[in-house]
C-alpha cells in the first residue's frame, strides 16, 4: 500500500509566527524520534525550508496519529507530518507529498 506524506498547515497564525511546531508519530526514515540525531529526511526538508524563509521549525513526536490530529486541530501543534486528506478532511494539504512508502 503507498502511503502519502503530506505537510499541512491548519493556522494562517503561521504568516507572523516565528517558530513552526511540526509533530508526527515516529516513521523512520520519514521522521523519527525527536531525540534522535537524524530526525528523518521529511523532518530535513522541512526544516531547511522553513529556515530559508526566516522560520525555526520545533518538531515534536507523539504515539500516535490520533493525538497529532487532535494537537493540529486544536492548534497545539501548526503542522503534522502524515496524516491524509481521509483521516484529517479539516485540515489544508499541500499539492505535493513529500515523499511516497
Amino acid at each position: 500500500m503507498k502511503q502519502l506524506f503530506f505537510f499541512f498547515f491548519i493556522s494562517s497564525a503561521l504568516l507572523n509566527a516565528a517558530t513552526i511546531t511540526i509533530v508526527a508519530n515516529k516513521n523512520c526514515p520519514y521522521y523519527c524520534a525527536n531525540s534522535a540525531e537524524d530526525k528523518g529526511f521529511v523532518i530535513d526538508i522541512s526544516t531547511h525550508v522553513f529556515s530559508e524563509m526566516g522560520y525555526k521549525v520545533k518538531y515534536v513526536t507523539v504515539d500516535s496519529q490520533e493525538k497529532a490530529i487532535e494537537g493540529v486541530l486544536t492548534k497545539k501543534y501548526d503542522a503534522i507530518i502524515g496524516a491524509t486528506p481521509k483521516e484529517a478532511p479539516a485540515l489544508i494539504f499541500s499539492t505535493h507529498p513529500l515523499a511516497y512508502s
